[in-house]
């Protein structure tokens, strides 16, 4: 059916006119712009100034008359275009130095949303999870920018029964949006605004307030509307003219407007005259002073005088101190016994002299000792404060960044926007680990915040840890087996290693195990097998291979020659009947062809210069070659030439893989790292599809994939698992 949006304003007139004005504007499309959306702006100017109000609501005209004229381009849509035309014209509203204005204009077209705001004006996606209503700031643009009037434009999606909440400033001070949410559940949308508006009024604020409500509401709950009003009706309905809904202020606003403009059609107040300033008059003191006075300002010269006097005194005798304790280290020229000589007797002075004083100089002494201590313990307590509280302050902050990342990740999530929800609480953990060593950490506190974050990341992760199926128990069977690489001959596995003379044949229906030997051609370094699994090519040593042919069950030396001397061969891979081989001495990848006795000598394939893949590890080819570095990173080729390849949203990253595989019929690329136990699964342009791991998993070193049959198997201590994809 379709498109219904319910829109619904509230507005409560602020006490103090002169402080803030709101101007609210919501237009509906008419029947010859029926692909066009819903416009609306809510505008809120501090210090009211009426030629700043002219201008903002030719601003709101302006935009809507393009809005609804402009037709869209393929990069840029009607409402964008509208909004960079009134940033090129309304530079005079920005030369205003009265008043602050804060702007947000928008659009609803079905479930689209695009606004541009300026300053704070506040914009929440209100939407449900479970039976609960949750909510998501989606306006970030909290800066006022000083060369144009809107800096950025948000574009996003309102699913059926979301809510777009948008309020001047201060309505979430007196109507916290807890409360929405709970108004919401319990009403519907013309109810809630209502309610709102109601509960704003017995507030009494100097400020106005103001808000809109835009909701789209389900097929379930369209029938309770019964006569649409014309702001919910479809956008595919027949309206003659196009709808405009304004707060009661803007018409009486109008009004005044037009009662006072000037000549030039604009309202300009008038400046303040300022009162003429009274000629300076001489100030003669009385000669006589009030007693009182006289004895006020006398004791306070002898309290300054005192303290001068007492600071004088104590930074003398630190002198001197410092003066003995130096020579009494040192022995300058000899001092050290003339220096405690004087002290000794400094000491009995001062006793001397302490004893001979009144009893009151006596006490007076003992309270001006114990005000001085006083004032440098008062000034320790107060930096010591003033650091507990920037303390607690960063603490505070990073907390409340936390936080608003972490509903900043959410949003991206629910617009799939994984990449960037992943970097963000990537960033928020990071955070929250550095808080880990404040003094006024809350345990409790950061516990549960971390605990989000990491309930977050695991759905970004996508780990799965599943079940396997014991296939094959080499070991078990016999004792001295030393497998590490695994290898599908169709529905034959073959397991060997360099370390052991045999290997190992099982059959996946049966798992019946046959060894078999080759110890005159030992050290099976890697291996593959083709397509049509009529044979197995092994590396044995660095630069020699050697053939399984699966019709005569028997291993041979083949011949095999490279262009270039001193090659290292890491892996092999067969495709298409040719061999391609990864010499990492050399930094080259060989293609050769099949020869009746082994391969030919091959052509170098990699054709940029530069390439390092020194610390390649394995090798997979679809038509494209990937290689897969030690440290995690996979390079891609095409025709020679390396193709950017970059993989996303990946946590933990790739430290230490070993085994990569893909083929020109398989949609994904596999990845086995030992180190973390996991398999790695991502799509050919390297975005995460999902990550396996098993808690019965101890080493795994090898992989054969099966998508067809939408398996994997592992090779793990001599033990063949396997799982479904």
């Amino acid at each position: 059916m379709r498109d219904i949006v319910e829109i619904h304003e509230f507005f409560v007139q602020g006490t103090d006119t002169d402080q803030t004005h709101v101007l609210l504007h919501i237009s509906e499309p008419s029947a010859d712009e029926e692909n066009k959306g819903y416009f609306f702006a809510l505008c809120e100017i501090i210090n009211r100034d009426e030629k700043v109000i002219s201008q903002v609501q030719k601003m709101i005209d302006e935009v809507e008359a393009n809005y609804y004229d402009t037709g869209s381009e393929e990069k840029k849509n009607a409402f964008e275009q509208s909004i960079e035309a009134i940033n090129r014209r309304s530079h005079q509203v920005l030369q205003n130095s009265v008043s602050k204005i804060h702007l947000l204009f928008g659009v609803i077209e079905n479930n689209k949303i695009y606004f541009a705001s300026r300053g704070p004006i506040s914009a929440h996606l209100i939407y449900h999870k479970g039976q609960e209503l949750r909510h998501v700031n989606v306006n970030q643009e909290k800066k006022t920018p000083l060369d144009q009037i809107f800096s950025s434009l948000v574009e996003g999606e309102i699913r059926v029964d979301d809510y777009f909440f948008i309020t001047t400033d201060l309505v979430e001070k007196y109507f916290p949006l807890d409360r929405v949410q709970k108004i919401l559940l319990q009403k519907d949308t013309k109810s809630s605004s209502l309610h709102i508006q109601k509960t704003l009024e017995q507030v009494n604020s100097d400020s106005s307030l103001s808000g809109i409500i835009i909701h789209r509401p389900t097929e379930e709950n369209i029938p309770r509307f019964k006569k649409l009003p014309k702001i919910a009706r479809s956008s595919h309905s027949k309206i003659s003219n196009e709808q405009n809904i304004f707060a009661n202020t803007l018409s009486a606003l109008s009004k005044k407007i037009n009662a006072q403009k000037s000549e030039n059609g604009i309202f300009n107040p008038q400046p303040k005259k300022f009162l003429e300033q009274d000629k300076p008059k001489s100030h003669i003191l009385p000669k006589n002073l009030p007693r009182p006075l006289i004895i006020l300002l006398n004791g306070l010269s002898i309290i300054i005088v005192a303290f001068i006097q007492i600071f004088r005194v104590f930074f003398t005798q630190l002198f001197h101190l410092f003066r003995f304790l130096f020579i009494l280290c040192t022995n300058r020229r000899g001092e050290r016994a003339s220096a405690l000589h004087e002290f000794r007797i400094d000491i009995r002075e001062k006793i001397y002299f302490l004893k001979r004083l009144p009893f009151l100089s006596k006490i007076l002494l003992i309270l001006c000792t114990l005000s001085l201590i006083a004032f440098f313990i008062s000034i320790a307590l107060s930096r010591h404060h003033e650091q507990e509280q920037m303390i607690k302050s960063n603490y505070e902050q990073q907390i409340s960044e936390i936080k608003n990342k972490k509903d900043l990740a959410e949003s991206k999530i629910l617009y799939q926007d994984t990449d960037n929800a992943f970097t963000i609480l990537q960033e928020a953990k990071k955070i929250l680990a550095d808080l880990q060593n404040n003094p006024k950490k809350n345990d409790a506190e950061l516990q549960s915040l971390e605990k989000e974050i990491e309930t977050s990341l695991s759905a970004l992760r996508k780990e799965t840890e599943i079940q396997t199926t014991l296939k094959a128990d080499i070991g078990a069977t016999f004792l001295d087996a030393q497998t590490q690489t695994l290898i599908r001959l169709d529905n034959t596995l073959v397991a060997f290693s360099q370390n052991d003379k045999s290997y190992y044949f099982i059959n996946l229906d049966t798992g019946n195990i046959i060894q078999k030997n080759h110890e005159t051609l030992p050290n099976l370094f890697k291996g593959n097998a083709p397509k049509e699994y009529d044979k197995i090519v092994f590396t044995i040593d660095q630069n020699r291979i050697a053939e399984y042919t699966v019709t005569t069950d028997s291993l041979s030396t083949k011949d095999i020659v490279f262009p270039l001397e001193g090659v290292n061969l890491q892996d092999i891979f067969v495709y298409n009947r040719k061999l391609y081989s990864l010499d990492t001495n050399n930094n080259q990848i060989y293609r050769h062809n099949q020869t009746q006795t082994g391969y030919d000598k091959g052509t170098a394939w990699i054709t940029d210069a530069g390439i390092d893949i020194k610390n390649a590890s394995s090798l997979t080819i679809d038509g494209d070659v990937y290689v897969l570095q030690n440290n995690g990173e996979i390079l891609k080729f095409s025709a020679g030439k390396k193709q950017p390849f970059t993989i996303a949203a990946l946590d933990p990253a790739l430290t230490s893989p070993t085994q990569i595989w893909t083929y020109n019929d398989v949609k994904n690329i596999y990845i086995l790292e030992p180190k973390t136990k996991r398999v790695v699964v991502l799509d050919k342009n390297g975005t995460l599809i999902k990550q396996y791991t098993s808690s019965n998993w101890i080493n795994p070193t090898s992989m054969i994939v099966d998508e067809a049959r939408s398996t994997i198997y592992i090779l793990d201590s001599n033990k063949i698992y396997s799982f479904p994809l």
